[in-house]
């Protein structure tokens, strides 16, 4: 094994006894005693399932190939595959590039043909894959390129989990969860009869496709299509993998701006119900902030504690620090389980196009002037130590304070 981790790029962990390796841009396969036990690959996916997917090139083409778990190889026809092979020994595959194949790597069977006009949306963990379909298209001139979709929920077996009709919409999931809706309808716009442009409208009323009018409600649903979080939100974000998401509840007058914060089961937890609008979180869940009825910003976390900025001062998060803006002074706080506990102060230009961004967890710079050209940097007890006029702003929205 040493003597690999000399050798190679990348060694992943061990699954069903093997570990994906990589050299020279080069993958194979290594046993438990650090033996090579397959040829070399192009591309290659880790075992999964007692099997593993990998490509090779030749000749122009390329072949797909399953490992079982002897690292015999078994071919078939396929010109792609959809995620893992599954614990009931099946995958998705296509045959032609287009077409969308449940099949039984064994014996090289096919489980399920999805017809003409269905789509592989997306496959789990769990080895089920929601499936969608246009029924036909909408007769309006305008739109005349578009349809509205139908959506269901296959087993890994191939096996009908939940049919078209029941949901109206299912979204993509995200860390276990979907959005999912039986109120709304949602729409995909083609473009030269291809998918190069998509647009989702839910609506209460397929025959009402203004966008803002009439919005279904959305929910979320589990991978096995049961309902989680029952459908109550006119907005609703992906769960993060900290198992919060922020959403916008029917007494919310405000589509995208209003919004609260739950968990996984739905429940709006301790202080949390406070804060109405501007929601934001921290990316391990656990501090909220954002705005209360009367618009005093406040901070808030799952255990119940409640900190009140009030009227005049904005605040903003980004890892695992809050930070509040009031006028041009920047105060900036380290969250813990149950307290904010005071880092540094800065006075700003107060201008309206000031950045302020938090890197790698040590350093904090602040963008201003044009084009947010010269930047201060200031490490987390407070001490600048450079400042110099950069070739290119701040680009990346996701490091950033956002006082909103």
């Amino acid at each position: 094994m040493e003597e690999w981790r000399a050798e190679c790029d990348y060694i992943g962990d061990f699954h069903d006894g093997y570990a994906l390796c990589m050299k020279d841009k080069i993958w194979f396969f290594i046993d438990e005693e650090g033996k090579k036990c397959t040829r070399e690959f192009d591309e290659a996916q880790e075992f999964a399932n007692g099997y593993a997917i990998a490509r090779y090139y030749h000749d122009g083409q390329s072949d797909v190939v399953f490992l079982n778990k002897d690292c015999k190889e078994k071919k078939y026809p396929v010109s792609k595959t959809f995620g893992n092979v599954n614990a009931m020994g099946n995958v998705w595959v296509s045959v032609n590039g287009n077409d969308a194949i449940l099949m039984n790597v064994e014996t090289g069977s096919f489980r399920l043909n999805l017809d003409s006009g269905e789509y592989l949306q997306q496959v789990l963990d769990n080895g089920n894959a929601v499936v969608m379909r246009n029924p036909e298209k909408e007769k309006d001139e305008y739109y005349r390129n578009q349809a509205w979709l139908q959506f269901a929920i296959y087993d890994a077996d191939g096996e009908i989990l939940v049919p078209y009709g029941k949901y109206s919409y299912i979204g993509l999931f995200k860390n276990g969860l979907a959005k999912y809706s039986t109120t709304g309808y949602v729409t995909r716009i083609f473009i030269n009869g291809g998918m190069e442009s998509i647009n989702y409208i839910l609506n209460a009323d397929p025959d009402d496709i203004i966008y803002g009018r009439n919005y279904g409600r959305l929910g979320f649903i589990n991978e096995d299509g049961e309902i989680a979080v029952p459908e109550r939100y006119r907005l609703a974000m992906d769960f993060t993998p900290a198992g919060y998401a922020k959403v916008n509840p029917d007494n919310y007058p405000e589509l995208g701006v209003y919004g609260t914060i739950i968990d996984r089961q739905g429940h709006e937890l301790s202080g949390r119900s406070k804060i109405v609008a501007s929601a934001t979180y921290l990316e391990d869940g656990k501090w909220s902030s954002g705005k209360d009825e009367e618009g005093n910003y406040l901070s808030a976390n799952n255990k119940g504690v409640v900190k009140v900025w009030g009227p005049g001062v904005k605040v903003a998060s980004v890892n695992d620090v809050i930070a509040t803006k009031e006028g041009s002074l920047y105060s900036f706080y380290r969250t813990t389980e149950d307290s904010l506990e005071p880092m540094f102060a800065l006075n700003g230009t107060g201008q309206a196009n000031e950045v302020i961004c938090y890197r790698n967890g040590n350093v904090f710079e602040v963008y201003s002037g044009p084009q947010n050209r010269y930047c201060e940097r200031y490490d987390p007890a407070g001490h600048r130590f450079a400042a110099e006029y950069v070739q290119i702003g701040p680009r990346d929205r996701y490091c950033a304070f956002i006082f909103e």
